[in-house]
């Protein structure tokens, strides 16, 4: 219904016409109509002149868009273009015409206002200007450019000049992916072309255009002196998306084009740009690099891609190595330092989506290209992991691709550094409380002795280091005496499959060419765990699906005197 009653609601015409002939409908019409005329001139003033009907019409108009309502509501019956009183509620309170256009995305009533006078500039209260124009520049914000331009052009917003309103409209209006045009006039009315957005994503005016593939609006902030490495910013966490070529990098995996990155290198960002982060469980710092941001965003490694993963990888990789070989980069940091965290990228991959994928060529590919051209890996981190992946997971040519993986990890490490990747192996499967994966553990462990690994090293190199052997066995004692701690005051319950875990991978260590002979501070293994089964016989530990009170040092001596040595090494007997 309209509510300046220019006619009658559609549903009375209706039930009035089907009451008369077809014969009479056209004189019944003129009729009708020169009464709805009568009606009207005698109902609008009678409607318009209460101040509480007038301002439920106007709401009503504005909110809507009803043109020719808010027109005769303005010019004939002096209602107001820039204040509404809403009447809901216990007490009245004001609102901006401009407001209710705005938020209910009505371009056409948000015009006629502008053109029929309405400000903002209202004096009613201190507060009332403050709380009234973030919900306009919210508005605008998610608008069309066309009620930006009106806003702007009309001098309205020249009102409020303590409010930086092209400001807070810029970041916005550039996501909702806003003509160039748009974007100059916002930087012409005071905008400026490095803002950061408040709260979200905290995303930078040229943030906003690389993750947009808004190429013509991120040259235009560029020319009006936008700072395309961000050197401002602080690099932390609530800033990552402050740095355009981070944004670029992460809308390359949407969008599935090098444009944005490309134009990024174009105009001088540096590939090398790196952002602190926290760990989220270990509160350990990270680093997000262009690298990084890229390969977090991919969500889909069997989805046919316009851009591979594999050629994105390549391009950054290839910008890393230009700026390597370039005595001005940014950092003038040495590749193998990973300044440009590709080992990190490789541990993050792997720790994100596990080996299981390694049966997707593109994910595999992708992986070898960052293990081929990584500077420094954390390959203690990425096994630690791998420990707790089943066999099973390693379905059809998994397994395979990993240990492919692995020699590539492996071939720029000496003897030494191989050995201590197998100590720390092996330390990490007692550490762990024992519950890795028996037969992953001992793929891994017969690979890296392939590999030419001595799980005979010493911790520190000298004579009087413990060996693996002594480590495992010192981690079982060191359990034994917190269980006899905890048994002085309550009932401990040690099971067998914890005692054939602990024993199964003492025999592993000595079937791999372990030597239980080998003394460290004049104690061979054995002697660790005599020490073991004394403190366990003083405690009376319980071990269920026995019989009786069992020795688990004891238990443990006899897997390891089941060894007999042939030729250096030593085997079942």
């Amino acid at each position: 219904m309209a509510l300046h009653l220019a006619y009658l609601p559609n549903e009375i015409l209706d039930s009035i016409f089907t009451y008369f002939q077809p014969r009479e409908a056209d004189i019944t019409q003129a009729r009708l109509i020169r009464c709805n005329n009568a009606l009207r001139r005698r109902f609008e003033p009678r409607l318009y002149s209460q101040e509480e009907s007038c301002d439920r019409i106007m709401r009503v108009a504005c909110e809507r868009g009803l043109i020719e309502t808010i027109k005769l509501a303005v010019d004939t019956f002096g209602a107001s273009p820039s204040l509404v009183t809403i009447w809901n509620g216990p007490e009245p309170f004001k609102v901006l015409t401009l407001h209710l256009a705005a938020k209910k995305m009505q371009p056409g009533a948000f015009a006629l206002l502008l053109k029929l006078g309405a400000r903002v500039d209202i004096e009613i209260d201190k507060k009332f200007i403050q709380s009234q124009m973030p919900c306009i520049v919210k508005a605008l914000q998610v608008e069309h450019a066309r009620m930006l331009h009106q806003f702007f052009i009309s001098g309205t917003a020249a009102q409020v000049p303590n409010i930086p309103i092209a400001n807070n409209c810029l970041v916005q209006a550039i996501i909702n992916r806003a003509l160039p045009e748009t974007v100059r006039l916002l930087l012409d009315h005071g905008a400026n072309p490095s803002h950061v957005q408040a709260g979200g994503m905290r995303l930078s005016a040229l943030s906003a255009a690389a993750m947009t593939g808004a190429k013509e609006t991120f040259k235009l902030l560029l020319e009006m002196g936008a700072d395309v490495n961000a050197k401002k910013c602080k690099l932390r966490a609530s800033s990552l998306f402050e740095v355009p070529i981070i944004g670029a990098a992460h809308a390359m995996a949407e969008f599935q084009t090098t444009e944005m990155l490309q134009l990024c290198l174009e105009y001088g960002a540096s590939i090398d740009t790196n952002i602190t982060l926290a760990h989220e469980s270990s509160g350990s710092p990270i680093l997000i690099s262009p690298l990084t941001a890229y390969l977090d965003a991919v969500i889909d490694w069997r989805a046919v891609h316009k851009l591979s993963p594999f050629d994105a990888v390549s391009l950054i990789l290839n910008q890393v190595h230009q700026m390597a070989e370039n005595p001005t980069s940014f950092l003038n940091m040495d590749l193998n330092t990973d300044c440009f965290q590709i080992g990190k990228a490789l541990e993050s991959l792997l720790g994100k989506w596990g080996v299981g994928h390694f049966v997707i060529d593109e994910f595999f590919a992708v992986v070898w290209l960052l293990a081929e051209n990584a500077g420094a890996v954390d390959l203690r981190s990425i096994l630690k992991t791998m420990l707790h992946e089943p066999i099973a997971t390693y379905y059809n040519d998994g397994l395979s691709r990993w240990l492919v993986i692995l020699d590539v990890l492996l071939k720029n490490r000496n003897t030494a550094e191989r050995s201590t990747v197998l100590y720390n192996l092996i330390l990490d499967c007692a550490n762990s409380g024992f519950t890795y994966e028996d037969e992953s553990a001992e793929v891994l462990i017969d690979h890296l002795i392939q590999a030419g690994a001595d799980i005979n090293l010493r911790e520190h190199g000298d004579e009087s280091s413990r060996t693996v052997l002594h480590a495992v066995c010192d981690i079982i004692d060191e359990e034994t005496k917190d269980l006899e701690q905890s048994s002085r005051w309550h009932f401990v319950e040690l099971y067998q499959p914890d005692i054939d875990k602990r024993g199964g991978l003492l025999q592993t260590i000595v079937r791999k060419g372990g030597d239980p002979k080998l003394q460290s501070n004049g104690k061979d293994a054995l002697d660790r765990l005599r020490r073991t089964s004394h403190e366990f016989t003083e405690t009376r530990i319980y071990v269920s699906h026995l019989t009786g009170y069992l020795n688990c040092a004891d238990r443990l001596m006899d897997d390891l005197s089941d060894f007999v040595e042939v030729d250096g090494l030593f085997v079942v007997a």
